[in-house]
């Protein structure tokens, strides 16, 4: 897939900083209101059939998931031991991730997402 064919347009800086500023995972609790957020604006782009900014947002959803992976991960090499089960629900961050992850999923699957999503990608 070409994305600078598919990007002709780019979306304002500061939509980028806005979106950024909901980038919260340390608790389970900042990531349930950052993540709901950024859905909740996923969720408006696409009322407003604007797919270019509908998948920034949906971006940052995976983000937010990407950049608290690790902690999940590395549970038993940060404790010095490697005998300890790597789980997801080991650190506080970790959740934080796991919810980012659930609503992305839930952006990925969105029907009139991929309804645009296709419009765009083929639109010649």
């Amino acid at each position: 897939m070409n994305w600078k064919k598919l990007w002709k347009a780019h979306p304002p800086k500061n939509l980028n900083k806005q979106m950024k500023s909901y980038l919260k995972w340390e608790t389970p609790v900042e990531a349930e209101a950052s993540s709901d957020k950024l859905l909740e604006m996923f969720n408006n782009y696409l009322d407003e059939d604007d797919f270019l900014k509908a998948d920034m947002a949906k971006r940052h959803l995976h983000l937010g998931f990407a950049r608290a992976e690790p902690y999940g991960r590395n549970v038993g090499a940060r404790q010095g031991s490697s005998d300890v089960e790597q789980d997801w629900d080991a650190l506080e961050k970790a959740r934080g991730g796991r919810i980012f992850y659930k609503k992305w999923k839930e952006a990925t699957t969105n029907p009139k997402y991929i309804k645009l999503r296709k419009k765009a990608v083929y639109k010649t």
